[in-house]
């Protein structure tokens, strides 16, 4: 079993990457938006909008069935060769074609013919391919600071190119070139440290391949779904607001993205642990405390946020100042994506990878009916909140469709958290000052066992003993 310590020291280790790297980038976005308008900032926030789509088109789910196979497999280059293969062929071949039509694509994602801006994203996206895999296999050797360092490096190289780029060039071209060169030049990096599963010479697996794509094709249409979901606030904004209302919207997530830095290290650390423990036939309990723990650390960071968002928001540019009315709502894709990380690996466990298609097409729909009613009205607020709200659908479709599929676990502490803080944030907006201060002191109380527990955890981790997780 597993003690504390160890379970602390390694997602510790996955952590400081990721939290350094959100330092870099927490100095560089508002100084670019010190320099770039609202509406250009929205712009270049179309090209991350195509990047995503293509990746997870393109993936055809053997990233995660990489994941899914890398402990019953023995020739882990093997595996890694036959995973990459087909992905990267599809990506040089999505590249050829968006060379010929490049006119069409920078028309529908910029509004405007812009060659440059369409050349960066057809040269870059084969390079996201590539750093995709070697970052999977170093997560699952459970490298920790390795994969810490990378994140770092990444960041280290992004932070240059990103404010020479705006800095010179003044517009979304400028990001966007930026955010091209740096991918390429870190995806070749991300090669020479992961050179050990690279080979010219290797055999086509025909059975393993057709394995592959039994667990991973299901996330396709999951994939393509839930880049619609994701991709729904900026499209709704495109067309039923303004450049203008999607830089603001764009800030605003930059903000809410801190709590991203928690969810990238988690789910780094977390693919490898959770597999493992499946394999060694750890009790379901062992997960439910981590998910407890989980829940009340991603709400009280979530509650931190909303509570000083209009001091954080003052780090940017004036123009993006109504962006703080915009953050409360975002809040929820973070907390509920990390916190759904531990409920839904019955899902994965069981290889039931088609349930995925459900939890991302209730989640599109409500986000679709949500943007369409409110972003009209209220803007990038509007599509905040058709956002945070359907995230809350996301979870909880997950959740349920692992129970049903795995074993029951205990969800009531994720009900009252969620419902806790969705009240804080909608008496927050609404001015209600002494109610959410309210809201705040009832959850402290909820929470009150598993705060000593984690100060326990605390104390004991500091004097090295092996605590188990009971």
């Amino acid at each position: 079993m597993e003690s504390v310590s160890v379970f602390i020291k390694r997602f510790l280790a996955f952590l400081v990457g990721p939290i350094v790297a959100a330092g870099i980038s927490f100095v560089i976005v508002p100084l670019a938006t010190w320099m770039v308008s609202p509406e250009e900032f929205g712009k270049a926030s179309m090209y991350t909008l195509a990047m995503s789509l293509l990746s997870l088109i393109i993936y055809l789910g053997f990233d995660h069935a990489f994941v899914r196979e890398f402990y019953d497999t023995e020739n882990k280059r093997h595996l890694f060769m036959n995973s990459i293969s087909l992905p990267i062929n599809l990506s040089l071949l999505c590249s050829f074609l968006g060379l010929i039509f490049w006119r069409d694509i920078s028309l529908w994602l910029y509004g405007r013919s812009e060659w440059l801006a369409s050349l960066c994203l057809v040269l870059a996206f084969p390079f996201t391919i590539v750093e995709r895999f070697n970052l999977l296999a170093i997560r699952m050797e459970e490298k920790a600071k390795l994969y810490s360092r990378l994140m770092i490096l990444r960041q280290a190289i992004r932070a240059p190119f990103l404010l020479c780029g705006v800095y010179y060039v003044r517009s979304f071209v400028g990001i966007v070139l930026a955010e091209a060169i740096s991918q390429i030049v870190f995806s070749l990096f991300s090669v020479l440290v992961s050179r050990v599963y690279w080979t010219i010479h290797f055999n086509i697996d025909c059975t393993l391949l057709k394995k592959l794509l039994k667990y991973g094709l299901p996330f396709l249409p999951a994939s393509f779904l839930m880049w619609l979901f994701n991709g729904m606030d900026k499209i709704a904004l495109r067309y039923w607001s303004s450049f203008d209302e999607i830089g603001l919207y764009a800030a605003a997530f930059k903000v809410v993205s801190v709590l991203l830095i928690f969810n990238g290290a988690f789910c780094a650390f977390w693919a490898p642990t959770a597999f493992r423990w499946y394999e060694e036939k750890v009790p379901v309990e062992k997960f439910d405390k981590v998910g407890e723990f989980l829940c009340f650390f991603m709400t009280a960071i979530g509650f931190l946020l909303i509570a000083f968002r209009k001091y954080i928001i003052l780090i940017l540019s004036s123009s993006y100042q109504r962006a703080a009315d915009v953050m409360p709502f975002l809040i929820f894709i973070p907390v509920m994506y990390t916190i759904s990380e531990v409920t839904v690996v019955g899902i994965n466990f069981m290889k039931r990878t088609e349930l995925h298609i459900i939890s991302a097409l209730a989640s599109f729909v409500t986000n679709f009916i949500g943007n369409y009613l409110l972003v009209p009205i209220l803007g990038a607020q509007g599509a905040a909140i058709s956002t945070g709200i359907s995230y809350i659908v996301f979870f909880w479709c997950r959740t349920l469709s692992s129970m049903y599929v795995w074993k029951p676990i205990k969800i009531r502490c994720y009900f009252i958290n969620i419902l806790l803080l969705f009240s804080f944030i909608v008496f927050t907006v609404l001015n209600s000052f002494f109610v959410k201060e309210g809201v705040f002191i009832v959850w402290l109380f909820y929470n009150r066992k598993t705060i000593n527990s984690i100060m326990l955890y605390v104390v004991l981790f500091f004097k090295n003993r092996k605590l188990k997780i009971s």
